[in-house]
């Protein structure tokens, strides 16, 4: 199997695949945008100090489909570096191509933007609410909204403990903002099974 890396310190794409065949990552970009379906992320360190996890993709084939998120990364870094410890967050700028790297900084900065481009603050949600973070908040919430098993989630996001439940609950509550008075305001249909009695209290 041919190896894809790019990276020694943060993600490394350990591979790339076509119906069960590895493809080279220095096929054209179209060949591997249209070919690939599916790619093998290994994280050789993180935060919470587990080594070598590994996190598997497979291709949507949509404008969010994390295959080709991958693939356009790979091709970026291959074009001005050879180097394979070059971080999957690395980009290349300017004339002189200079590395650089995409901070925490950088994504909050485009999500707490987006907020507000979108429109969001009507659905409860404003800049202020919004960091890096919300990205594994969120994930939690789709793939929990889309009927995955608590437990799958928790693999997925690399949870140790169940500390995934509280995104979950706390976007909750967020969409449920208004929704009381939202139902008290909806005019109530008669129905002939209940009847409603009243019951004096005694003075």
């Amino acid at each position: 199997m041919t190896r894809l890396q790019t990276s020694r310190t943060n993600f490394v794409a350990h591979g790339c695949r076509a119906a069960g065949v590895a493809l080279h990552s220095t096929l054209p970009l179209q060949t591997l945008l249209s070919q690939c379906t599916a790619a093998t992320l290994r994280i050789s360190n993180q935060k919470n100090g587990r080594r070598n996890q590994v996190i598997h993709q497979e291709a949507t084939r949509d404008v969010t489909c994390p295959i080709a998120a991958i693939i356009r990364r790979v091709h970026h870094i291959r074009q001005h570096t050879s180097d394979p410890a070059t971080m999957l967050g690395t980009y290349f700028t300017g004339h002189k191509h200079v590395a650089k790297q995409v901070t925490v900084t950088d994504i909050t900065t485009a999500l707490k933007n987006t907020v507000q481009v979108l429109g969001l603050s009507r659905y409860n949600i404003t800049p202020a609410d919004i960091s890096s973070h919300s990205l594994r908040a969120g994930g939690a919430m789709a793939l929990h909204l889309g009927g995955v098993p608590a437990h799958t989630i928790k693999i997925l996001g690399r949870w140790s403990s169940d500390t995934f439940l509280l995104y979950i609950q706390e976007q909750i509550t967020g969409f449920s903002a208004g929704l009381s008075t939202q139902m008290s305001s909806t005019p109530l249909t008669p129905n002939a099974a209940i009847k409603p009695t009243l019951r004096l209290l005694p003075s």
